[in-house]
């Protein structure tokens, strides 16, 4: 059965970076405090590619999925992960209020990063949708804080190129990203299941 379509709202970002600036200025040999901020910005560049090519998050963060319909078991993969928990389910009434459903008949599937899932406990079932048509179902998660190895020196290469690499041209002839990083992320990078 293929996956529902969703609708994802980031709704509270990192609040630690994936890799320490400490980490980011020994990498480039930048010994100067004054870069910091430059830094920072490359290192979240640095991670919204490694998530995006990977389809893995590499940062503790919480999303909001909406849904039509309550998802059912193996009709329904989290759209990247890993997924560390889910912290509620609602549904929305006719009157446009978002009601939570009761938490004990839910779970997070055991899996991978490529196949986490929403299951209900034993004999429970979905309660009746209260309202038609629409994102109905509004699932709120967070993404666990553990990256593999890869993605963080992933992180680390892209940020001392792009450190290097500061100008839109140059008389060398230069890939955009690193070689070494595309082989780190092709050995995480996760396929849609279903």
């Amino acid at each position: 059965m293929p996956n529902f379509r969703h609708k994802v709202e980031l709704t509270l970002g990192a609040a630690l970076p994936a890799v320490p600036i400490c980490e980011l200025k020994a990498q480039s040999y930048i010994d100067d405090d004054s870069f910091d901020d430059l830094l920072s910005a490359y290192e979240q560049a640095a991670c919204e590619y490694v998530e995006t090519f990977t389809r893995r998050k590499i940062t503790q963060k919480q999303f909001n999925i909406y849904l039509g319909r309550f998802p059912e078991a193996g009709q329904f993969y989290f759209p990247f992960g890993p997924i560390a928990s889910i912290e509620s389910v609602h549904q929305l009434d006719d009157a446009g209020t978002w009601i939570e459903v009761d938490s004990s008949i839910y779970r997070l599937g055991r899996g991978d990063v490529v196949n986490q899932s929403i299951y209900l406990n034993g004999s429970n079932s979905w309660p009746a949708l209260l309202s038609s048509g629409g994102d109905l179902v509004r699932i709120s998660f967070t993404t666990s804080p553990t990256a593999p190895k890869a993605a963080l020196q992933a992180v680390r290469l892209l940020v001392a190129h792009w450190w290097e690499n500061r100008e839109a041209s140059t008389s060398l002839n230069i890939k955009d990203v690193p070689m070494g990083v595309e082989m780190l992320l092709q050995s995480i990078k996760t396929y849609e299941a279903g």
